[in-house]
């Protein structure tokens, strides 16, 4: 909502020959909307972490590991990026969905283990040390690459049926949703949409979703 509202304040502005992004108030409130974007690894690794029952703390500094700073400009240098003298695949993990997902699912079996085998005098201690000391290089040489192959792949596919015909793509989207939702199977498409506003400030995903809520609203008015 906020972004949408900015994007109309800006509109307005350009029709007055007025740059509306260059104000500090733009700038602040902008910086506000885009927050969840940007730091989506954070966001998602609490949530995450609540479905699959593991430390929300230590999923967060994970999540948050991925969009630090120091990290970003590693992964946006020219240079090759070195871990324990292993190169790793350059990706950007801000506004990322996919990795964390797949690094919180796999923090969780970790967690479990760990708690198992470590004595309950040093938990407190060694339980975070040691997951992180595990998961963020497992997360950058492993399941960060893949789940940004994964993510790649998933949006190749839509952007190339999209190509081939947008009412074919609204038609499967709108169409197959609520059987995509019933299996849960729409959070492999809902990162497309939030991708694109992050990048773009606009989607389409969730306009071809909406015939599917519009659809079932129409039916249970009929119904009624």
């Amino acid at each position: 909502m906020l972004k949408g509202i900015l994007a109309i304040a800006v509109m307005v502005g350009t029709s007055y020959g007025v740059d509306v992004k260059i104000s500090q108030t733009y700038i602040i409130l902008n910086a506000a909307s885009d927050a969840v974007f940007y730091f989506m690894p954070i966001v998602l690794a609490y949530s995450c972490a609540k479905v699959f029952k593991c430390n929300e703390f230590i999923s967060m500094i994970i999540g948050g590991a991925l969009c630090h700073p120091a990290l970003v400009a590693l992964m946006a240098g020219k240079e090759a990026v070195n871990l324990f003298g292993i190169t790793i695949t350059k990706a950007s993990y801000t506004s990322s969905v996919i990795p964390i997902i797949i690094a919180i699912l796999i923090f969780s079996y970790v967690e479990r283990y760990l708690t198992k085998i470590i004595p309950d005098a040093i938990k407190i201690i060694m339980l975070p040390t040691l997951s992180l000391i595990i998961m963020i290089p497992a997360t950058l040489m492993v399941f960060g690459p893949i789940g940004i192959y994964i993510g790649n792949a998933v949006n190749w596919t839509y952007y190339f049926i999209m190509a081939l015909s947008p009412i074919l793509l609204g038609a499967f989207i709108g169409g197959m949703w609520c059987v995509l939702v019933i299996f849960g199977a729409h959070r492999a498409v809902v990162p497309i949409g939030i991708n694109d506003v992050a990048t773009t400030g606009r989607q389409s995903l969730l306009a071809f979703a909406g015939a599917a809520n519009f659809s079932q609203a129409g039916a249970a008015l009929g119904v009624s």
